[in-house]
């Protein structure tokens, strides 16, 4: 089993995507993408696909849920999934990071930029709230 990645897009256009996003994308052997749970209003797939430099086969609903075509690329080499926004905020991408790695898919990267992950992250368990530090004042 190769590998499935997740690639945040952004919110608006092609231009959004990280850089190792990107990347991430143009080394991929298969490109999805999915606009049911959101989509990019600055651009086409026509535009996304000029800018990845390769084709990307848009996926339904139906298609992400069942996941056999993304499952299968992956079992190939390396599929990307590009979503908009934030690949782990449905579940369905979840569900489907899940199914992946069940199947011996090397452990799924996500390429996207969130600010809750970002928050935890900074945010220690080892942290107490007095060591935050307090807000700029204006």
């Amino acid at each position: 089993m190769g590998e499935l990645v997740f690639i945040g897009l952004g919110l608006f256009d092609e231009k959004d995507i990280s850089v190792k996003g990107l990347e991430a994308a143009r080394a991929a052997d298969a490109v999805f993408a999915e606009f049911y749970t959101s989509s990019l209003r600055g651009t086409t797939v026509e535009t996304l696909q000029l800018t990845v430099g390769k084709p990307i086969r848009v996926l339904s609903r139906m298609d992400v849920e069942q996941g056999t075509e993304v499952l299968e690329a992956a079992r190939h080499g390396t599929a990307a999934l590009l979503v908009p926004g934030d690949p782990m905020a449905a579940t369905t991408h979840v569900d489907l990071r899940m199914r992946a790695h069940e199947a011996g898919a090397r452990p799924p990267a996500s390429s996207a930029s969130r600010a809750t992950s970002s928050a935890a992250r900074r945010r220690s368990p080892s942290r107490t709230r007095s060591s935050v530090p307090p807000p700029l004042s204006r």
